[in-house]
């Protein structure tokens, strides 16, 4: 923690990952955690519930923490971080790519926005007393590969605000060595194989799940596997893919090592990360 003095923490998130149980996990190992899941919906009346439920969570354990420490600022951190603020509590952000980075071909990213959303974004960036970046590209960073014109947008907070107070360091996601390696006694095959999901078409382009499954209309010899695509986005995907593009659906973590050591290239695309 960025503060000796820190024993009780206030945990709210919007979606429970496996990055964000991983720093629950470790949060909880040393200090006293109040964690509160906010529920996002498109629907207003749900939306103004979880503000409320949120406002009453804050409120009841604010004087009992020390510290405020949420994944990614948005609409689940807004009560926190204003009462964290003015209860003189310790405010810590992890920083994503959402939040972080503005790429107008997809579109993606809210930090450049002037709609509420981007504006709730930026005031609690400004609030915070700790930011905590998973790459040096969400600080500063020009992403030249996503812009058609080959000039490059500017991603990361320092290029959208200025008058920025937080300490920020950079704290790469962390992975279990011992659990992440390839094992070694399995015949790979000559195929290709990705991770990941996508909710809506930004985020399908955004992994480059268009862009696969279009080199796989090239080359019918090889096959490509796609684990964790499902929904109306694997609906599509499949609508236009070739025969060599398998689905494989979704895959316990715990699996996920064995089952891609099957295959000779693994392909992580992204327009963003």
């Amino acid at each position: 923690m960025v503060d000796k003095n820190v024993k009780s923490v206030l945990f709210p998130y919007m979606n429970f990952a496996p990055f964000v149980r991983e720093d629950l996990s470790i949060l909880q190992s040393k200090y006293n955690v109040y964690s509160y899941s906010f529920d996002s919906s498109k629907s207003l009346v749900k939306m103004l519930v979880s503000f409320v439920k949120s406002l009453f969570h804050t409120i009841t354990h604010i004087n009992k923490v020390d510290c405020v420490y949420t994944f990614f600022p948005g609409y689940h951190a807004l009560f926190p971080s204003v009462l964290a603020k003015i209860f003189n509590k310790k405010l810590v952000i992890v920083i994503g790519g959402f939040e972080s980075v503005n790429i107008p071909s997809i579109p993606y990213g809210v930090i450049a926005s002037k709609k509420i959303y981007g504006r709730v974004i930026r005031m609690e960036l400004k609030l915070a007393d700790y930011l905590l970046s998973v790459d040096e590209s969400l600080l500063t960073g020009i992403n030249k590969y996503a812009d058609p014109a080959g000039v490059g947008y500017k991603t990361g907070i320092y290029h959208y605000i200025n008058d920025l107070p937080a300490i920020c360091k950079v704290v790469p996601t962390g992975y279990d060595v011992s659990v992440w390696r390839p094992f070694e006694n399995i015949i790979r095959n000559k195929a290709v194989v990705t991770v990941g999901n996508a909710v809506d078409n930004i985020t399908y382009k955004r992994k480059g799940f268009d862009f696969l499954i279009e080199i796989a209309g090239q080359m019918l010899d090889v096959n490509f596997y796609f684990i964790g695509l499902n929904g109306h986005m694997l609906n599509h995907a499949k609508s236009i893919a070739t025969p060599n593009c398998i689905f494989l659906g979704f895959i316990e973590n715990s699996l996920l090592p064995m089952e891609l050591s099957k295959y000779k290239v693994f392909a992580q695309l992204s327009m963003s990360e």
